[in-house]
């Protein structure tokens, strides 16, 4: 199956048959602590691959109350065994750049829970501006652009 996107470490793809079931029996506590509801049936815009495995998910959405015009909400997960080593950070480029080359969209926002010392650590590297905090998450937001032109 052809990648959304690529890059020399990991691909994003559709979901294939069968990758709602490993989406799901990937969720461990710290998914459950930042992450929900809980849906049986995960159907993310693209999932994460690495060396041929699936150790994530990456997405996006239009519906939230706080979007204007043009932009969207990103959210991703990646599985506890393949944290820490920037493919969520990796992912969320490559689905901006996706989105760059085939939508109007022109900016991404991250809603990240001020608990959430990783997915803060992403928004950081993706050099997000900061705006007023939503309750108890952070809000950034970034622009949706081509990786290579």
């Amino acid at each position: 199956m052809e990648a959304l996107a690529h890059d020399d470490v990991i691909a994003l793809q559709r979901p294939r048959v069968g990758d709602a079931e490993r989406l799901v029996a990937g969720r461990d506590d710290e998914w459950r602590r930042w992450l929900g509801p809980e849906s049986d049936a995960p159907n993310p815009t693209a999932c994460i691959i690495v060396g041929g495995s699936l150790v994530g998910w990456v997405d996006y959405d239009t519906d939230r109350t706080w979007l204007q015009q043009g932009e969207v909400n990103v959210g991703y997960s990646v599985f506890a065994a393949h944290r820490g080593r920037g493919y969520a950070t990796r992912a969320v480029l490559l689905l901006l750049d996706h989105l760059a080359r085939t939508t109007e969209h022109h900016t991404a926002t991250l809603l990240i829970n001020a608990d959430n010392v990783q997915s803060l650590g992403v928004a950081a590297k993706l050099s997000c501006l900061e705006y007023e905090p939503m309750g108890a998450s952070r809000y950034f937001k970034m622009p949706i652009e081509r990786l290579h032109p």
